[in-house]
């Protein structure tokens, strides 16, 4: 996950306990794009610090929910009381449908600190006066780019759904995961003992009784490609 350009913090808080956590829900429903709020129109300088094509990682409850790409440069408005102004952004992260929010990776393992910001502006973390806390924490350990790849880690593990455990095979484990997508059989991936996640093969699969193996059934596949 390229976090680079990686360069905000923001809290975000909703009384449903989750911000734009349903994709159908957001201004363009399925798109990941959203309006990002900001409390009122005197936060407007505020919310024109970031940048077009900055990534701004969003935390509530502690955690972190999102990451989200500024799409323009603009600051919109409406007639609300509160929460007046927003910008247009895109989750280029997020929770994958039906994940456990409350599992989501605490700020304490992601920052290595508890100096929480919770008052809803974006700020900027580079800038070593109003991130004191990050940078004294992060400078000995590589600085921004280090955190960037360090947290781009932690969300590549919390996209994964965990391994189940369905039997044995050979005396040895066997595993699978299902993948992101609507949920078909031809999504899953299947793996005996140990493999890496990297070495996970996606598909339909076969049993066969050769060295405890499982090999990808061809046709079948092929019949799914069609399908699909």
């Amino acid at each position: 996950m390229d976090l680079s350009q990686l360069k905000w913090l923001k809290n975000v808080k909703d009384q449903g306990r989750w911000a734009y956590s349903d994709p159908n829900d957001m201004a363009i429903p399925g798109t990941n794009i959203f309006c990002l709020h900001w409390r009122n129109y005197k936060d407007k300088l505020n919310a024109e610090e970031p940048l077009k094509g900055d990534l701004m990682l969003l935390i509530q409850g502690a955690r972190v929910t999102h990451i989200v790409e500024l799409l323009d440069d603009e600051v919109y408005h409406n007639k609300e009381a509160e929460w007046n102004i927003y910008r247009i952004v895109k989750a280029i992260w997020m929770p994958k449908n039906n994940f456990d929010w409350e599992k989501l990776p605490g700020y304490i393992e992601v920052f290595g600190y508890e100096d929480i910001v919770f008052d809803g502006l974006a700020h900027r973390l580079f800038d070593e006066n109003r991130m004191y806390t990050f940078h004294q924490h992060w400078k000995p350990l590589g600085g921004l780019p280090a955190f960037q790849k360090h947290l781009g880690d932690i969300l590549i593990n919390a996209s994964k759904i965990p391994k189940q455990i369905i039997g044995t095979f050979n005396d040895q484990p066997l595993r699978y995961i299902r993948s992101e997508g609507s949920g078909a059989e031809l999504l899953d991936i299947v793996t005996i003992g140990d493999f890496p996640d990297e070495n996970f093969l996606q598909g339909l699969w076969r049993w066969v009784h050769t060295d405890g193996q499982i090999v990808v059934d061809e046709q079948a596949l092929n019949r799914a490609r069609i399908q699909g």
